[in-house]
């Protein structure tokens, strides 16, 4: 649900404690949306929407990362493809 949220640009925010939601929100320099499961749970959580609000919900840097993680790809492939020609 988090990789397809921030994939059409809208932020969410992980509750748990898998090591992927840190790495995937990494990419994003958004890992304090990674919240652990608590009594300050929903404190934690309203926290970061308030954030989402005063910024617009993040729009224009979740879409700007996803520009340059999808142009990396493409890249990779590139390159990939360079290789297996050789």
């Amino acid at each position: 649900m988090v990789v397809g949220s921030f994939n059409v640009g809208v932020p969410a925010i992980a509750v748990g404690w898998n090591h992927k939601y840190d790495e995937f929100l990494k990419l994003y320099d958004q890992q304090n949306l990674n919240l652990a499961f608590s009594n300050l749970l929903v404190d934690k959580a309203m926290e970061e929407v308030n954030v989402f609000e005063q910024n617009d919900f993040l729009r224009d840097d979740i879409n700007e990362c996803n520009l340059k993680l999808k142009e990396n790809v493409k890249k990779s492939f590139e390159l990939l493809g360079l290789q297996l020609q050789l």
